[in-house]
């Protein structure tokens, strides 16, 4: 089945924050897996483009936070029968009261998919279990701004799990993936979706005000980083950049609580690389605005590298723990990311390095149309 490529006009982003709506006129919606709180400052802006996108469509707002999805909803079932659909109704009545409610309750349950549809744990699961949930109980469903790798990457899972995923994603909606790759996985199963890009753009259009902040090379981290992976990229940023008039940052932080690797991450990297600085940003604007003034930002994070692309910072980009970041660098035309484990890694980062990806306006003005085609509510 062919996806649909769906084009809105940038200018659409300046007159969203413009207009006035009757809040709460066309209902009530519920707004799952809402990753503002729950990570660093890229995930709070994604969630923010999406909870401000749908006051301002005219619906009032309830949230679920992305850590009850993940693990405040019970346990899942391995099987989307609709008698397993039923238990799981049952037990979330038990479990959490408050979330079925919400989900009974709604107009129109928004759900940012995010990165969390990936492989079949249990946060996958709970996650395409409301999604089913939902339609047997007659909602309307939109699922958004997400990746979805069952496997983990682009190749099919095993049967059962291609299967578990279709049955609860094929009555939805609308579905919005954020890259191609995502897209290549509905149309294997016969889904019918639109690509458009991460929201995270949106929000640095619409509502961040970037505080300029001194230049550097800004160093980013991962969540499937160990100290050995982030020790092995220090040593060999050591050996490329040597002594620098640039001052060499590590970019932490988050709206509530930053990612716990991040201080383990900074404190590898500063026993090879004494002089690195710490960048703890307390506001999205700072964060934003480290990354804007970088002269070069090497990183492993997602959102940092859709970030950088946002601003045209020239970026180096390393993979993710699921086939997203290459996905997306697929879209873009940048390099594929750099895995800092490679055989060659020292020699193909300081090429890197030397000739970093950096987007086009016209990149830029693409990116903020596909993030559009997220919203149409």
């Amino acid at each position: 089945m062919q996806h649909q490529n769906e084009f809105i006009p940038v200018s659409a982003v300046e007159d969203a924050s413009n207009e006035r709506l009757p809040l709460g006129h066309k209902g009530q919606a519920l707004f799952m897996n809402n990753t503002a709180t729950g990570y660093h400052w890229g995930c709070y802006g994604t969630s923010m483009a999406i909870y401000e996108t749908v006051i301002h469509s005219g619906y009032s707002i309830a949230s679920v936070d992305v850590d009850t999805t993940h693990e405040g909803l019970g346990y899942p079932p391995t099987s989307a029968s609709h008698q397993a659909m039923v238990e799981f109704a049952e037990q979330l009545q038990v479990v959490n009261s408050t979330v079925f409610r919400a989900i009974r309750d709604s107009d129109l349950l928004v759900v940012n998919g995010e990165g969390t549809l990936h492989r079949f744990h249990r946060a996958p699961r709970t996650l395409l279990s409301v999604l089913k949930l939902a339609k047997m109980m007659g909602k309307r469903v939109h699922l958004i701004n997400h990746a979805c790798f069952p496997s983990g990457g682009p190749e099919p899972a095993s049967p059962d799990v291609e299967r578990f995923y279709s049955e609860c994603l094929r009555d939805l909606d609308r579905i919005v993936v954020r890259d191609e790759w995502s897209a290549k996985t509905y149309e294997r199963m016969g889904i019918k979706h639109s690509v458009g890009f991460d929201c995270l753009p949106l929000y640095i259009r619409m509502y961040a005000k970037p505080v300029q902040m001194p230049s550097s090379i800004l160093i980013g981290g991962a969540s499937h980083w160990t100290p050995d992976i982030a020790m092995n990229l220090g040593r060999m940023l050591a050996a490329i950049l040597g002594p620098t008039s640039v001052p060499v940052v590590f970019l932490a932080g988050g709206f509530k609580r930053e990612p716990r690797e991040d201080a383990v991450h900074y404190e590898t990297l500063k026993k090879v690389i004494p002089n690195i600085q710490l960048a703890r940003p307390t506001s999205f604007s700072d964060w934003i605005g480290w990354i804007r003034s970088a002269e070069l930002m090497i990183t492993g994070r997602f959102h940092h590298f859709v970030a950088a692309a946002t601003l045209s910072t020239p970026i180096v980009t390393m993979p993710g723990n699921t086939a997203k970041t290459n996905a997306v660098a697929a879209m873009l035309g940048a390099p594929s990311p750099l895995a800092p484990t490679s055989g060659n890694a020292q020699d193909a980062l300081r090429e890197r390095i030397s000739k970093p990806f950096r987007t086009s306006p016209a990149q830029v003005q693409s990116i903020l149309e596909g993030a559009l085609v997220n919203f149409d509510f």
